[in-house]
């Protein structure tokens, strides 16, 4: 339900404008309260009609939020999650974009393709699906308190509603997250450790260990492209530079580990 609800009012400008006519997509017990005729929509002058009638259907799709989320709850299987996850964000997606938006009535609306692609990526478990629906309901707020009418005849109980829904959102995730091993990206760890690796040879070359001058130092690097960082005299302040890059290295692989 959540799907075609969302449906209905992203593609309103291409349903109202249906030869030879309108096509009723919208239940009429919505946008009856609104109009006398669904193609009444398009007419500038009823554009504030327009927009309240829109934000009723976006109020009525988010009563269907936590049916949607109760569903997802009973997906085990990564893949089958994935198929049923996707579609569900891009809908909140859209109803954050459709909300109070006059744009509907004058072509379709879509998510970016680059915040497509994200939801794409980003989508694993329930956690994801939480982080999503929070950052979309978060929009949806902010709409309401900053940009709707207070006239609005749907405002006060879009506001409840969005309330109680990032209310059980933000619950949900924060004990998600609680529940769950911290984990660190291979690429971060990756990163780690060739800044530990470049910092224990920078120190080997700079505190004289072996062969001094073939040893990493920093003036050496910076000379071999026309430059000097450490002036001549100052090879303490080197070695002391060094010293806290290697503990810094040493520290965050140590503290990524145990965490």
């Amino acid at each position: 339900m959540l799907l075609s609800q969302t449906t209905q009012p992203c593609v309103l400008q291409e349903d109202i404008n249906e030869e030879p006519k309108a096509r009723m997509f919208w239940p009429r017990e919505i946008w009856g309260e609104y109009a006398q005729q669904l193609e009444d929509f398009k007419l500038q002058q009823n554009r504030i009609k327009a927009v309240q009638c829109l934000n009723h259907m976006v109020c009525n799709a988010l009563h269907h939020l936590p049916h949607c989320i109760k569903y997802m709850q009973g997906l085990q299987d990564r893949d089958v999650f994935r198929f049923c996850a996707i579609p569900q964000i891009m809908a909140m997606g859209t109803l954050a974009l459709c909300y109070n938006s006059g744009r509907v009535f004058e072509g379709v609306v879509k998510m970016r393709r680059g915040l497509t692609a994200r939801i794409f990526a980003e989508c694993d478990g329930m956690v994801h699906l939480y982080s999503w629906f929070v950052h979309f309901l978060q929009q949806l707020q902010e709409k309401a308190i900053m940009d709707v009418d207070k006239t609005d005849p749907t405002c006060e109980v879009m506001l409840d509603l969005m309330s109680s829904n990032l209310q059980h959102c933000e619950s949900q995730l924060q004990k998600l997250k609680a529940s769950q091993p911290r984990t660190v990206p291979n690429q971060q760890r990756l990163v780690d450790f060739a800044l530990l690796i470049l910092a224990g040879a920078w120190f080997y070359g700079a505190w004289g260990f072996g062969d001094g001058n073939q040893g990493l130092r920093l003036n050496n690097v910076a000379e071999s492209i026309g430059m000097r960082i450490i002036p001549a005299g100052y090879d303490g302040l080197e070695k002391a530079l060094v010293f806290m890059l290697l503990l810094a290295a040493m520290s965050r692989v140590v503290l990524v580990r145990i965490s």
